[in-house]
C-alpha cells in the first residue's frame, strides 16, 4: 500500500511524513527517513500530539537500525518507550512488525545492565515482545477480524466514489486519529472534518467510524 501511495505536500503533514519515512526505511533510504523522523518529533512536540512523538522516535530507531547504528536506534526506542508506556500504546510498536523486535530486545539488554532497572518499563517491553513473538502473527489482522473474530467483509463497490479529500480523511480515521488530529494534519477546521465525515458516512451507507473503516477496506479505498 505504501509503495502505491503518492505523497502530497509533506510539510507539516505528520501522517504523510510518517508514511514516507516508513517507505524510505524499507528502501534503505535512511538519511531522509532520519530527517523526516526528526521533523515529526519536532512538529508533534509543538502541537502536543503524543502519539506522533512516539511514532517519530520509533521511525528514527528503525532508520538508525537500518543504517547500522544500533546505539542510536536504542536511544530513540528508549525515548519512544518512556513516552508510550504511561499510555499503554501497543499497536504503534507491533504494527512495525519484525524490524522493531531486535530494537526492543536491544533496549531491554541495555536496561538490564543498569544498576537501577525501571520495572514498569521492562514489563512494558516484555508485553510488546510477547505480541511480536513467533507464536503471534506479525501482520495485523483486518480490523473486522479483530473486533468480531469473524472473516473480513467481501470486497464491495461504492455507488458514489469518495473525493480525494474524503479519502485523506478516511485514511487518518483508520489510523485512529480524532477529529481534531485529522483537522490539524490536513489544515482544516474541526467542523470541516465533521462535514467530510458526514458525507463519507452517507456515501458508504454506514453509521459509525468503525463501519466506515471496515467498508472502505472492503472496497479497497484504504
Amino acid at each position: 500500500m505504501a509503495e502505491k501511495w503518492q505523497p502530497g505536500n509533506l510539510a507539516g503533514n505528520l501522517y504523510e511524513m510518517g508514511m514516507q519515512a516508513a517507505l524510505d526505511i524499507r528502501r534503505g533510504e535512511t538519511p531522509r527517513a532520519i530527517e523526516l523522523g526528526r521533523k515529526i518529533i519536532e512538529s508533534a512536540a509543538k502541537g502536543g500530539w503524543l502519539r506522533y512523538q512516539v511514532e517519530g522516535h520509533i521511525l528514527l530507531s528503525l532508520a538508525y537500525q537500518k543504517a547500522g547504528r544500533p546505539g542510536e536506534a536504542y536511544l530513540e526506542a528508549r525515548q519512544a518507550l518512556e513516552l508510550a508506556e504511561p499510555e499503554g500504546y501497543v499497536r504503534l510498536f507491533v504494527d512495525k512488525g519484525a524490524p522493531i523486535q531486535p530494537v526492543l530486545e536491544g533496549v531491554r539488554r541495555e536496561i538490564e545492565k543498569q544498576a537501577h532497572r525501571p520495572g514498569t518499563l521492562l514489563a512494558y517491553i516484555d508485553r510488546l515482545l510477547a505480541a511480536l513473538s513467533p507464536g503471534a502473527s506479525k501482520q495485523p489482522a483486518p480490523l473486522q477480524t479483530q473486533i468480531t473474530g469473524g472473516l473480513p467483509e467481501p470486497e464491495v463497490e461504492l455507488p458514489t466514489p469518495l473525493s480525494k479529500r474524503e479519502q485523506q480523511v478516511l485514511r487518518l480515521l483508520a489510523g485512529g486519529l480524532s477529529n481534531d488530529d485529522i483537522a490539524a494534519n490536513l489544515f482544516l477546521s474541526t467542523n470541516t472534518v465533521k462535514t467530510h465525515l458526514k458525507r463519507i458516512f452517507e456515501k458508504l451507507d454506514v453509521n459509525s467510524r468503525l463501519e466506515a473503516v471496515n467498508k472502505a477496506r472492503s472496497a479497497k479505498i484504504i
